[in-house]
């Protein structure tokens, strides 16, 4: 048959056939258009007629729900028979069919639902390899195919669920596409991508602080609050919560030193007994007027960034002045003295945010821009310092430090000779652990942190909690990154905004049934898709097929998945214990089961039918022996 029913639900409900819109007076019976648009809401545009009962009309009987039922789908089937094309016998087959318990769309007359093939272009934008500058133009193409919101008129929670599902899909899109085109050197069109999905999702805090982030790098300074504070108002709109302390530092909203502390102090440190005794003896070596250099160094997720903001409340009990920053990295200016030009701007800000930080400011980048060598650079920051401060001791708390030329010599000039008459002390989060020969080279006081272990990462868990976890929840917390920190408190807070865990007699539970990959928070997502994005290719394939090994996968296995020899192996499995995402014990190969589980649902199914195909060749040949 030659003719078709669509169905448009994104941006309002339509229906036409094969392009012949019905039209929208014909559903005033508002029952009627909401029977049909449950139906094709569901996979293949079927739905079991309970379902739609229970939905429609919840407070009926089974049986007078039933009559309810068959009387509107004669409604429905009438309608449709009143606009159906010339020659087709909608009598002799209905096209809204109701057998065995089940309402459906027959197939005969190719039921095409816009938003159902959204979701499936969608999808395969998102799962595509290969060339961001491909997978760009892709996603932008299904971008283009969006109306707008799933059935706007539609306020029940089944329809809730179906609208927030597609514009996930929509988000992540932007998000996709714009990194794409960031990583072809095209930003201008990344940046537009954003700006368009920011218009429609200014709540969004992932695609609010991609934004703020990209317009602070390129110092644009007032458009960046400028958007957070509308980023601000949307969110507090829609969930009463405000924007998390990272975005309110991206965007420089934060206040005097000091202010903000109170949230990441709201529970006592952790573990880190030895570290705040010689973070609190620096302190006390800085305000009696020597230059002090505190480097907090170890693997992602130890805790480095929770110390540092620890030592920014001793700072402040003792009364210094409080500067901080925190480094975004731009890899093309690696060696330039513009990569720590935002930062020394960020300690400059949060010292004085009046007209004298700002004149500062203005003198840094004069320097900058005549081509200053770090040192030089460092040397006139150092002179607006004392300027805004005089004589008072002074912290420079710098987050996510990464030792470009620029950055080591604002770390290590401070541990100067020349300079040791002076109230300073700069302490420093690196993004990774220190070796021998760079803690040498950085002198003063160097904290390189081991990973809790597992009863202090549960106390930890405990704290994000305003009453006990059981400790089931607690473990189950520790068990999806065990050592990270970050990971764990994130993952404890989303338990509770998303109703993973509940508050049972003055303790939380996790509620029954709740599957692991259900407590990784969006934050943690994000990060395993950025630190994967930095992977060698081979490196990626590696760590796909170390997710769907499962836990403890032999290296040999993993070997013939991927169809790599031994020293492939190991140089892919030591860039993914770089990034913190496997490890290697005794010839075995894991990767948190957080990463796990995140990259085993990022695996196609292609790659998993190759992976198992090999699996199966490798056996064969084995069984088969030597010829």
């Amino acid at each position: 048959m030659d003719v078709r029913l669509e169905f448009r639900a994104l941006g309002g409900f339509t229906v036409r056939w094969s392009g012949r819109e019905i039209p929208a007076d014909a559903w005033v019976r508002r029952r009627a258009a909401r029977l049909l648009k449950a139906v094709i809401g569901e996979p293949g545009a079927r739905c079991s007629a309970d379902l739609l009962v229970e939905r429609l009309w919840p407070d009926s009987s089974p049986g007078a729900g039933r009559t309810n039922l068959r009387v509107k789908l004669h409604e429905i089937r009438a309608i449709l028979a009143s606009y159906a094309p010339p020659g087709v016998d909608v009598a002799g087959r209905p096209p809204l069919r109701f057998d065995g318990g089940v309402v459906a769309i027959d197939p005969l007359y190719g039921p095409w639902v816009d938003a159902l093939e959204f979701e499936r272009a969608a999808v395969s934008a998102l799962d595509a390899e290969g060339d961001p500058h491909e997978a760009a133009l892709q996603c932008v193409a299904v971008l283009r195919r969006w109306g707008g919101e799933y059935l706007p008129d539609e306020d029940d929670d089944a329809t809730r669920t179906l609208r927030e599902r597609f514009a996930r899909l929509h988000r992540a899109l932007y998000v996709r596409a714009a990194d794409a085109w960031q990583r072809t050197g095209e930003e201008e069109r990344g940046i537009q991508l954003l700006e368009e999905a920011f218009d429609v999702y200014p709540h969004d805090e992932r695609i609010a602080g991609l934004l703020i982030a990209r317009e602070a790098a390129r110092a644009r300074r007032l458009h960046a609050r400028e958007l957070y504070e509308r980023h601000a108002r949307a969110l507090t709109e829609r969930t009463g919560l405000t924007p998390s302390e990272r975005l309110q530092r991206l965007a420089g909203a934060g206040g005097v030193a000091g202010a903000g502390l109170a949230a990441r102090h709201a529970a006592p440190i952790v573990g880190r007994a030895r570290e705040l005794a010689a973070a609190a003896e620096a302190i006390d070596r800085a305000v009696d007027g020597s230059v002090q250099t505190l480097t907090i160094c170890g693997d992602p997720g130890v805790g480095k960034s929770r110390l540092l903001a620890e030592v920014e409340r001793l700072a402040c009990a003792r009364g210094m002045r409080v500067g901080r920053a925190r480094c975004y990295r731009d890899p093309r200016a690696e060696d330039a003295a513009i990569d720590a030009m935002g930062c020394l701007a960020q300690l400059v800000r949060t010292i004085d945010a009046g007209p004298a930080g700002e004149r500062a400011n203005a003198a840094l980048l004069e320097a900058v821009e005549s081509g200053a060598d770090p040192a030089a650079l460092y040397a006139s920051f150092r002179g607006a310092l004392r300027a805004l401060c005089g004589e008072h001791p002074v912290l420079l708390a710098i987050e996510d430090a990464h030792l470009t030329p620029a950055m080591a010599a604002l770390l290590l000039n401070a541990g100067d000779g020349r300079s040791r008459a002076e109230p300073l002390l700069v302490a420093a989060a690196l993004r990774a652990p220190v070796d021998e020969a760079l803690r040498g080279l950085l002198g003063g006081t160097v904290l390189d942190l081991d990973a809790l272990d597992r009863d202090a990462c549960a106390e930890v868990a405990a704290q994000a909690f305003d009453h006990p976890p059981a400790p089931e929840l607690a473990q189950a917390l520790v068990d999806l990154w065990p050592g990270d920190l970050g990971v764990i408190v994130a993952a404890a807070q989303h338990a509770q905004l998303s109703g993973l865990a509940a508050r049972v007699n003055q303790r939380w539970e996790l509620v029954p049934g709740t599957p692991p990959a259900a407590l990784i928070p969006e934050i943690t997502r994000r990060m395993v898709v950025r630190r994967v994005a930095q992977l060698e290719p081979f490196a990626d394939e590696v760590l796909k097929a170390i997710a769907y090994a499962g836990a403890r996968a032999d290296v040999g296995i993993v070997a013939v998945m991927v169809d790599g020899d031994v020293e492939r192996i190991s140089g892919a499995v030591e860039q993914l214990e770089r990034m913190g995402l496997a490890s290697v014990s005794n010839g075995h190969v894991d990767a948190p089961p957080a990463v796990r589980l995140i990259c085993a649902a990022a695996v196609s199914m292609r790659r998993q039918s190759l992976f198992v195909e090999r699996l199966a060749d490798a056996l064969i040949r084995a069984s088969a022996g030597p010829r």
